[in-house]
């Protein structure tokens, strides 16, 4: 898969290891510059460059997060002065409009230009998805939700959500602008874990199991419990007309929500977030587009794309009424 000196774009998608890989190449970056392997900059992702592209935002209202328009052509001028292989990374490329693809393609050239994305069953990505979104600010609850972007090509609740899980239509923006031998797409199944690491190894022509120490070291987003999430959506409902988007991320996004993420422990028998039978169902019709459009695209397949019409194991949503005290100590006051 390696050829030459590429420029390999990793676009995500959303909830799908991003996180995990990103943290192994920043890791990974001194032995990376050993092997003449070019990893831009110093943050663990290039989120900041991708959005620059876009004048995309993080957040809500006034206070919303924008970045600077520079941060763009600097990352450029970086990959094509560096002569090697190169990795760009962040899902923010995944969602990007055709446009500014045409124009991330243009700026960094087709004639390096490697692009590869996980593809996660739809299942499975629903409630990671939904968790997301909470973390920026949403206060619908998971049925409500399901129902939203389940039955809507532009769901009210999460506008942006296809453009990040319509797994068809990204493929049909990056053909349009890129040889299909160019695009790769690495369906991500449990017993495979590793997958995407050696994927991105050989793409950068890597010795397999280069990242494999930085990756145990990398930070690993674990998704949250039913509890968790209902106390942060209940967080986000009193705080919403009172709290700014740069007091929120600071105080809940980066404080209370990450903290208990990373600290606590959630017991054996508290519920899990799951999802029903009929959203699963409507799930798997949903891939079966994906599946079908995947394998006649003529682009890289690595994995077995019937994994995506497989389901996880269906359960009724059950209301959470009580809470761990350990939840409040955080700092979730929904759950006081």
């Amino acid at each position: 898969m390696n050829s030459g000196n590429p420029v390999v774009l990793h676009i995500g998608v959303h909830k799908t290891g991003s996180t995990a890989l990103q943290a192994a190449l920043a890791a990974a970056r001194p032995e990376l510059q050993e092997r003449g392997v070019l990893y831009p900059g110093r943050d663990e992702a290039h989120h900041a460059a991708a959005w620059a592209v876009t004048g995309f935002t993080m957040g809500y209202g006034e206070e919303a997060t924008s970045v600077r328009s520079r941060n763009w052509p600097v990352l450029v001028r970086q990959a094509r002065r560096h002569d090697g292989p190169v990795m760009i990374s962040s899902e923010f490329f995944g969602r990007m409009r055709a446009p500014a693809v045409r124009r991330v393609v243009s700026d960094l050239g087709t004639d390096r230009l490697q692009v590869v994305f996980a593809v996660r069953r739809l299942g499975d990505l629903l409630p990671s998805s939904w968790q997301q979104y909470l973390k920026s600010g949403l206060t619908v609850p998971y049925r409500d939700w399901l129902k939203d972007v389940l039955t809507s090509d532009e769901p009210e609740t999460t506008k942006g959500f296809w453009y990040r899980a319509d797994f068809a239509e990204l493929i049909r923006r990056w053909k349009r602008v890129l040889p299909p031998e160019r695009i790769t797409a690495v369906i991500l199944e449990p017993t495979q874990r590793d997958r995407m690491y050696r994927v991105t190894e050989d793409m950068l022509g890597l010795p397999a199991g280069l990242l494999e120490p930085h990756r145990v070291a990398g930070r690993e987003n674990r998704s949250m419990t039913a509890v968790e999430a209902e106390a942060v959506r209940r967080t986000n409902l009193l705080v919403r007309d009172t709290m700014g988007w740069a007091e929120y991320s600071r105080e809940i996004r980066h404080g209370a929500i990450r903290a208990m993420i990373e600290n606590r422990v959630p017991p054996e028998g508290e519920p899990r977030i799951v999802t029903p039978r009929w959203a699963l169902r409507k799930a798997v019709r949903r891939q079966e587009r994906d599946r079908r459009r995947i394998l006649s695209s003529g682009i890289n397949v690595v994995g077995d794309a019937d994994h995506l019409l497989t389901r996880p194991t269906a359960a009724t949503i059950q209301q959470v009424t009580q809470f761990p005290a350990d939840i409040a100590d955080y700092g979730l006051i929904g759950a006081r």
